[in-house]
């Protein structure tokens, strides 16, 4: 029959397969019918495939095919349950029937530990493969290293590590001797004085690195939000610590707290309707610590350090309890021990306590829970030891912070001087040659730009603006910026460091409290502006000796020196002593940036010496541009000269000995290195005999000036306290600046040439500083704060590397 279609797609349901639209039902070779609908144009089901299953019986067992008919039968299939294996007696499980018949071929997959070949340890391989020379070792190595701890990484690492310190490299039969194992990479572990534990690797020998988890520092009104390692605000909220029987607290939230603790039981009642157990003044806790609701968690929980009594077997009538934010719980009186409440207020755990001490100047670690470790915080009891080791940890924040922050510029500033000599070329192409400059420009006497907040340092402008402060020309200023921009601007930085020094968080925590203090006393006073105006100008920066007033004391004309001395007392923080280690190492690095300066400058007076007289030197009224770059030097000459001696008055009233020491040798290597310079560079040309001889005798009397000087220093107690390895670096310079002035003193002054000794100012590190995150933080008589890493026993005696004062270990060590 036919079928008459109009659209292409008609063709698919008419005749799908050639044909018409009927199965095709023909039998195949195999036995099945064609499920295929009628297809005329194969007749001989080419390429047609039977999806049927197959019917054929596998000869070799019997079994009938598992496979479809169009498949090719292959082995058989079927499983026939678990078999043994012959040679090694390991079971393969649900094995299949061709297996079960040619088992002595199968290679068993069980895994057996096997011997490996370059060390002791075992691993799991497939029964039927030998242990192979390039299988990986994957057990720890285990062996013990340097630094004590066992290496925990992967003994085929340290295999392949050890294998190419060996002469026999990759080629190596046999067990491996492992002997490099890289970095240890156990956890350090140590506790900072933060309370956090080290989370670096292993760093026996070096310090610990700043910690970087988040800071846990909050009170009542506000949480810190900082990294750990950044110095917190000092909160200036008033301290909410009140009671009917010890009064309130008048001082601020974030400084130690000054009323008494009370040990009276807390009266009021807990949201279950029992009665607080907690300590008068202190924050009810939650029912959670009820002694009638608490939980068998909290009832399990030791809470008398001494007895080791739980919860449940002590008696809350008697006793008082105080709950950690940690949820640990404990009484009254093993918190008063663990919070060395001795050394903060006079009396006894059972008596009383009944005046406040004075706060030891000691710089403490954190307090944390005996159970959980977590710091302890936010008790209001404990508000003086608490905020008194908060405060201690800011001053050590601060001193690691920029610490760092100078240690990192020192490198630049290294890097950057041995650049500069590099760049000289371009420098000296850059410059004119024969500028001349008006006389009354270059002379012309400028206030030089200050920094109202450090009037001790002059500003980099002054180095920078040349034009300015020094009448240069446009091109000289330019070339000479390009020059020195990079070290100006680590000279910028280093001020900066100093000016944060001057406010450390003892500093602000003091105005803070002296402020909330006597805002109380005097709100209604007419001297209250009067009194916070020159309270917050507090000259506190300078470090009174012990005993002694501040200079308030004679300018507070309308308050009693009595009122005044009671505020000090109150506010319990020392004003007269704190560390100035950073503050001299970055004034000596200003010194060494303005030595480079001078070194610079040096070189292009040198460059345009060599150059032919320039007729711009004989206009009337002007000079030439060596001229002007020789006063320049001059005043940066004077600059240096003048900031060396306020490094030397500022280490002498803090007692900085070594700092002492080491400026008074600088400055006789600055008037030695200044003569040399006269010398090659004079003002005035002339070399008649009676000049002659009387800058001879100039020159004897100045050498003979600076040996008197070096002889009081060797003979000076400073000198002789000094440890070794300082004694000997200052001894080498000593000894240097004796023989130079032998070589001046025997220099013939017509020869100018002849002149061997360089004019060049050496730059010189200051005394390492050595603040790091872990070990015993001290601080001496003196208020310096030291290191000392390993701590042997209470009876140590230790001596101060900054003034040689003796530390006593007993009352000074500090708590882990």
């Amino acid at each position: 029959y036919k079928n008459i279609i109009v659209e292409p797609d008609q063709f698919e349901k008419v005749s799908p397969d050639g044909g018409c639209n009927k199965n095709c039902n023909a039998l195949l070779p195999c036995g099945h019918k064609c499920k295929f609908k009628c297809h005329i144009n194969n007749p001989e089901h080419f390429g047609i495939k039977c999806d049927e299953h197959c019917l054929k019986i596998n000869p070799e067992c019997n079994h009938q095919c598992q496979k479809l008919c169009f498949e090719n039968c292959g082995d058989c299939e079927i499983l026939v349950g678990d078999i043994i294996l012959p040679g090694c007696g390991h079971e393969l499980k649900n094995a299949k029937c061709w297996q079960d018949r040619t088992k002595d071929s199968i290679k068993c997959k069980t895994k057996v530990p096997k011997k490996l070949l370059h060390c002791e340890h075992y691993k799991n391989i497939y029964c039927s493969e030998p242990v192979s020379s390039n299988e990986k070792c994957i057990e720890k190595c285990r062996k013990q290293l340097e630094c004590g701890h066992e290496c925990s990484s992967d003994c085929g690492k340290c295999q392949n590590i050890s294998k190419q310190e060996t002469e026999e490299g990759t080629n190596i039969i046999g067990l491996i001797e492992r002997t490099q194992h890289g970095k240890c990479q156990t956890a350090c572990g140590k506790f900072l004085f933060c309370g956090h534990e080290c989370k670096s690797h292993c760093h026996k020998g070096k310090e610990c690195p700043p910690c970087k988890d988040n800071c846990t520092v909050t009170c009542e009104h506000t949480s810190c939000n900082k990294r750990c390692l950044e110095p917190c605000a000092v909160c200036a909220e008033n301290c909410s610590w009140e009671c009917e029987h010890q009064g309130r607290c008048e001082l601020s939230c974030g400084v130690p707290c000054y009323r008494l603790p009370c040990n009276e039981r807390c009266n009021k009642i807990l949201e279950c309707g029992h009665n607080c157990a907690g300590v008068c003044g202190e924050i009810c806790p939650s029912k959670d610590f009820c002694v009638d609701c608490a939980s068998e968690e909290v009832k399990n929980q030791v809470s008398d350090i001494n007895s080791k009594s739980t919860f449940s077997e002590i008696d809350w009538n008697e006793k008082r309890m105080i709950v950690l934010t940690c949820k640990h719980v404990y009484t009254m009186e093993t918190m008063d021990m663990l919070m060395e409440m001795k050394n903060y207020y006079e009396g006894s755990i059972e008596e009383g306590w009944t005046s406040v001490k004075i706060l030891p100047a000691l710089l403490m670690n954190t307090k944390t829970c005996p159970t959980c470790g977590t710091p302890i915080k936010n008790v209001k009891r404990y508000g003086r030891i608490i905020n008194k080791y908060t405060l201690d940890m800011q001053n050590k924040k601060f001193l690691l912070k920029y610490d760092s922050k100078l240690k990192e510029i020192i490198m630049q500033i290294i890097t950057l001087r041995d650049e500069m000599i590099v760049r000289r070329n371009e420098l000296k192409d850059a410059l004119p040659k024969n500028e001349s400059r008006p006389m009354k420009v270059v002379l012309e006497v400028r206030n030089k730009a200050v920094n109202k907040k450090l009037p001790e340092i002059i500003p980099h402008a002054y180095f920078e603006s040349i034009g300015m402060y020094h009448g240069f020309d446009r091109k000289s200023k330019k070339a000479w910026v390009a020059h020195v921009n990079k070290l100006l601007v680590n000279y910028q930085k280093l001020v900066l460091i100093i000016e944060a020094t001057k406010f450390p968080p003892h500093k602000k925590a003091f105005d803070v409290t002296a402020s909330n203090l006597y805002r109380d006393k005097l709100e209604n006073e007419d001297s209250y502006d009067y009194f916070v105006e020159k309270l917050l100008n507090l000259p506190i920066l300078d470090d009174y000796a012990s005993g002694s007033s501040p200079p308030i004391m004679n300018t507070l004309s309308s308050i009693s020196s009595k009122t005044f001395q009671e505020m000090l007392s109150r506010v319990g923080i020392s004003i007269g002593k704190f560390d100035r280690r950073i503050y001299l190492d970055a004034f000596f690095e200003i010194i060494n940036i303005q030595k480079i300066l001078h070194r610079e400058i040096l070189f292009i007076i040198q460059e345009l010496s060599k150059e032919s007289t320039s007729t711009a030197s004989i206009i009337e009224n002007t000079l030439s541009i060596k001229e002007v770059w020789k006063k320049f030097i001059e005043r940066l000459q004077f600059s240096i000269y003048d900031h060396l001696n306020t490094i030397g008055e500022i280490a002498e009233s803090t007692h900085y000995s070594r700092h002492l020491l080491l400026v008074n040798v600088e400055i006789l290597e600055f008037d030695l290195k200044l003569l040399t310079y006269k010398l090659r560079f004079p003002s005035n040309e002339s070399t008649d005999f009676d000049d002659t001889k009387a800058l001879q005798e100039r020159i004897t009397e100045k050498c003979k000036d600076i040996k008197k000087r070096i002889i009081n220093i060797i003979e000076s107690q400073r000198y002789k306290n000094t440890e070794e390895e300082f004694k000997n670096d200052i001894h080498s310079r000593l000894v240097n600046l004796v023989e130079n002035c032998n070589e001046i003193e025997n220099w013939d002054v017509n020869l100018t040439d002849t002149l061997n000794i360089e004019e060049i100012l050496e730059t010189h590190q200051a005394i390492k500083t050595e603040f790091r995150s872990s070990g015993h933080w001290y601080e001496c008589p003196n208020g310096h704060p030291c290191i000392i890493e390993d701590y042997d026993g209470a009876m140590q005696m230790n001596k101060c590397p900054d003034c040689n004062e003796q530390i006593d270990g007993e009352s000074h060590q500090l708590t882990e």
